[in-house]
């Protein structure tokens, strides 16, 4: 169980980083200035970066406190389709399953 919290956590920081590449991207384009509200744009990435990477770090280290906000952004990240799918589905697999008992 706790190798499949390592792993999700790795996952939450590349997911992360995948975020602030295509925000770079976005703002790179020539139709960038076409946003609406900029600054709600890059206050809101930057937040769910900071809260990816956090958790991501967290889930790491096997803090069992993340696991609320581990669902939560799992349950986000389903509606990225495909990569966000795939990898909400997984986080959520993993944080809501019990774990195995020990034997005695």
């Amino acid at each position: 169980m706790r190798d499949h919290r390592c792993i999700l956590g790795a996952l939450f920081i590349g997911w992360a980083v995948l975020q602030a590449v295509a925000a770079a991207l976005v703002a790179a384009s020539p139709q960038s200035s076409e946003l609406a509200y900029p600054a709600i744009f890059w206050v809101s990435t930057a937040l769910m970066v900071c809260v990816y990477v956090w958790a991501g770090v967290r889930l790491r280290q096997g803090d069992p406190r993340v696991r609320f906000l581990g669902i939560v952004l799992s349950a986000l990240t389903l509606l990225s389709f495909p990569l966000g799918t795939v990898l909400g589905g997984y986080g959520l697999w993993t944080l809501l399953r019990q774990p195995a008992e020990m034997p005695a």
